[in-house]
């Protein structure tokens, strides 16, 4: 198998490790999500499985470090959607949008339910508390992600959101009045 052969096949190998990180970036991945993950890595280990057999067969030892890259990158990718990395990227390229909504004039309510875009995150809900703005940027099955504008710091009263979700939420600091909450089990 030619070496360029090789890179054209292994394209779509290397990029798969690109869902994961795309996946984990919202804060959360549901069972949907893993489910999907877990189907096309099946696909594509039988496809580079299939691949790595004939390059044995052939003794073509050349491209042989070509296929043997693909399971680095796929342990990279996922060692790196583990930590919170691609959230804290994915908060960095959105936080202008975020902080431009959190800074404008509050509408009238204080919980705001309409689905929006801001910067690279779907918000499913915007709690205001004065100044203290919550995004709700990720919600999955059992778990609530997002992240909280809070120039004055986080409030000794709880947000108004949901008081059972309040009770189990973990909060981060990201940086300067950004701060990460998680609720979930």
């Amino acid at each position: 198998m030619d070496s360029r052969i090789a890179f054209v096949l292994m394209a779509p190998l290397w990029l798969w490790g690109l869902l994961p990180l795309w996946v984990s970036s919202g804060g959360a991945i549901d069972i949907v999500e893993m489910f999907f993950l877990i189907f096309t890595v099946g696909c594509a280990s039988l496809f580079w499985l299939f691949n790595v057999a004939i390059v044995l067969k052939a003794e073509r030892f050349r491209t042989l470090g070509i296929w043997l890259s693909v399971p680095i990158v796929w342990v990279a990718a996922v060692a790196v959607s583990a930590s919170d990395v691609p959230f804290l990227i994915r908060f960095r390229l959105s936080e202008p949008d975020l902080r431009q909504y959190a800074q404008a004039d509050a509408p009238n309510p204080s919980h705001d339910m309409r689905a929006r875009h801001l910067g690279l995150f779907d918000i499913s809900d915007v709690w205001r508390h004065g100044r203290t703005v919550a995004f709700s940027t990720d919600g999955k099955l059992f778990d609530r992600v997002g992240v909280i504008y809070a120039p004055d710091g986080l409030p000794a009263e709880p947000l108004p959101i949901e008081v059972e979700e309040l009770l189990r939420a973990q909060y981060t600091h990201l940086d300067g009045p950004w701060y990460k909450f998680e609720i979930g089990d």
